[in-house]
C-alpha cells in the first residue's frame, strides 16, 4: 500500500514553491492537493486555475464563505 501525502496551498506564491516538491514526491506517494484561500478569489486572479493546469491529480477545492465575505467587503470600502 502506497503512502499518501497532502499538500495545502492558499496562494500562488506558496504553490510556486510547493510545485517542485510535489513533482519530486509524486512517484513515491499518492499526492493530494487541498486548494483554498486566495486561489479561489476572482479578485486575486482565480489562481486555482494555475493549480489545475499543472496536471496534478486529486485536487480538492475548499471555499470558506466567511473569509471571502470579509475580503470582498473590505475591498469595497476602499
Amino acid at each position: 500500500m502506497r503512502k499518501s501525502i497532502l499538500f495545502i496551498t492558499g496562494t500562488r506564491a506558496d504553490f510556486g514553491k510547493l510545485k517542485h516538491l510535489i513533482r519530486i514526491v509524486e512517484n513515491d506517494f499518492d499526492v493530494h492537493i487541498f486548494v483554498t484561500g486566495m486561489h479561489l478569489l476572482s479578485i486575486f486572479g482565480s489562481t486555482y486555475l494555475e493549480v489545475e493546469k499543472s496536471g496534478f491529480k486529486n485536487l480538492f477545492l475548499f471555499v470558506k464563505e466567511m473569509i471571502i465575505g470579509l475580503i470582498i467587503k473590505s475591498s469595497r470600502n476602499k
